[in-house]
């Protein structure tokens, strides 16, 4: 089945909190009540096998890819995109922007394998992470992002083409969905503010270069 999806709202879809203290990361299950659709308190490793947050990435503005590492076809082409975007990026801005590429194969995708991925594509790791985490973490933060995907029988995945970016506070802003997407569609300036364009619409997970349902390799 489809990963489980929930409806969008600028402004109140937050991925992380805005302060990244020990109290936040040790939150109680009463601020947890108060802030249903943040993602902060969930644990990551990274391509070093690293501990992580995403409150950590509080204070910068973030853009967000869903992949998975075997894919030879489109996976490579999004990377190829959030990169582009990186290369449009303001001068002034681009120190503090921050890119978060996230497995969606975390059996396949190891820390070992994705730090191999960053090496071979050229990802400057003092602004990309690269995330692995629990199946049921992933999908909480895809359904937070509209980015559907289904694991298929051949092992490979159909999955949504999205690119998304998130605000300093951890709230979704914009999104480019599809391939070979036109980099300054994602609007980013260098002043601190972020454009809010309305919720993204619903999409379907799909593959683009497979049938429905195919999955791509």
């Amino acid at each position: 089945a489809w990963a489980s999806t929930v409806p969008l709202t600028p402004r109140n879809s937050t991925v992380w909190f805005k302060s990244n203290t020990p109290a936040r990361r040790n939150r109680s299950q009463a601020a947890a009540a108060a802030a249903p659709n943040s993602l902060a308190w969930l644990a990551w490793t990274t391509q070093s096998g690293e501990s992580f947050e995403l409150s950590e990435f509080a204070g910068h503005p973030v853009v967000v890819l869903l992949f998975f590492g075997s894919c030879q076809h489109v996976c490579p082409m999004l990377i190829r995109d959030v990169k582009n975007i990186d290369a449009n990026v303001p001068e002034a801005m681009r120190p503090d922007l921050r890119f978060a590429l996230v497995t969606i194969d975390p059996e396949t995708d190891t820390p070992e394998a994705l730090l191999a991925m960053a090496e071979d594509k050229d990802l400057d790791l003092d602004r990309y992470v690269l995330l692995n985490g629990d199946d049921v973490d992933i999908r909480a933060l895809a359904a937070l992002l509209d980015v559907q995907y289904r694991e298929n029988a051949n092992g490979f995945f159909s999955h949504a083409n999205i690119i998304s970016l998130l605000d300093r506070d951890g709230v979704l802003v914009e999104q480019i969905e599809g391939l070979g997407q036109d980099p300054t569609q994602m609007q980013l300036v260098d002043d601190g503010d972020l454009p809010d364009r309305g919720a993204p619409a619903a999409r379907n997970a799909q593959a683009v270069d497979a049938p429905q349902g195919a999955g791509h390799p």
